[in-house]
């Protein structure tokens, strides 16, 4: 058994034997109230005098007991994780295994098909084994790999880039449709007008981004430029004709005004009053002073560990003329 395999299954010991103490404790607090409530202790009696005890439990652990359940309904329990093995005997698990022959399959050159017996020289891991029969099921319905079937031929598999793009001629042939919409030929992205250029240069051929850059300069598509430089987006060609030179040098000649003197064109045109903008004013430095204070005040760090609140107060018998 790997090191990987044994760290799995105490992890998920643990977290079973942290369950059974939960459910242990909340059963004999269940009983210990059934017992109070039957002898007629005050604060066990009916609702609105009756005490109650919730433990508080952190975000994290509760999001982590969600993933917990989650899994353990579908399944994937340390138990029920498959292994592959190699030609050196080596278990490895299979979704590292598939990872490790898709990118064999992204980097051919032109996503050139492969045959199961190229697969295993170049990631030895035969595919054609028995043991290994999950792997090649798994690959073969996985939307970025294409199986191949020929007569006279065996199951061959080649990478399916997103929207089929292999080479430059596919990029300006799927880039120029985007101005009515394309659907991912493996169904992984939902119609659109707008191609994510992250997801090319991550997914699609090595050569792409200076493909991209010659369609920009011929004017074959667009890209939206954000300031933040977190995402590009490629568009179709723009449509309709070009505006002429002196069109485009007025525009960029108008320059649209900002702050007080925005302020006091405004108030000359009537759109805005003088008393509207002083109240404006007056409440932004109201927001960014309690913006200022705020960040001054240390932050208090969250204990991870479960809190109990209970209304212990309600046993106190109520009081004369209350």
């Amino acid at each position: 058994m790997s090191s990987i395999q044994a760290g799995a299954q105490r992890a998920y010991a643990q977290a079973r034997k942290a369950e059974e103490n939960l459910k242990a404790k909340a059963k004999a607090q269940a009983d210990r109230q059934a017992g109070q409530a039957a002898r007629g202790i005050p604060g066990t009696g009916q609702r609105g005098n009756q005490k109650e005890t919730k433990v508080v439990v952190a975000t994290r652990v509760r999001k982590r007991q969600r993933q917990k359940e989650a899994e353990e309904a579908e399944g994937l329990t340390a138990e029920s994780v498959e292994f592959v093995r190699d030609d050196d005997g080596n278990a490895q698990p299979l979704a590292k295994a598939r990872f490790m022959v898709i990118k064999f399959l992204q980097e051919r050159e032109g996503h050139a098909e492969q045959s199961l017996e190229q697969v295993h020289q170049a990631t030895k891991i035969d595919l054609s084994a028995a043991a290994n029969s999950s792997l090649l099921a798994a690959l073969q319905e996985n939307p970025k790999v294409e199986p191949l079937r020929a007569a006279g031929q065996g199951l061959r598999l080649r990478y399916l880039p997103p929207y089929g793009i292999r080479n430059s001629a596919a990029l300006s042939y799927v880039l120029q449709r985007l101005t009515d919409g394309l659907r991912s030929e493996s169904s992984r992205v939902s119609t659109e007008l707008g191609i994510r250029r992250s997801l090319l240069l991550k997914e699609t051929y090595a050569t792409v981004g200076a493909d991209i850059d010659v369609l920009l300069r011929d004017g074959k598509c667009q890209m939206l430029v954000r300031n933040d430089d977190k995402e590009q987006v490629l568009f179709g060609p723009p449509t309709g004709a070009a505006a002429c030179k002196s069109v485009r040098q007025l525009w960029h000649e108008h320059r649209v005004p900002k702050a007080d003197d925005l302020q006091a064109i405004l108030v000359a045109r009537k759109v805005r009053t003088a008393d509207e903008m002083e109240v404006r004013k007056q409440r932004k430095a109201a927001a960014a002073r309690r913006a200022e204070e705020l960040k001054r005040q240390p932050k208090q760090r969250r204990s991870m560990a479960p809190r109990k609140v209970t209304n212990t107060h309600m046993q106190q018998p109520p009081q004369a003329g209350s």
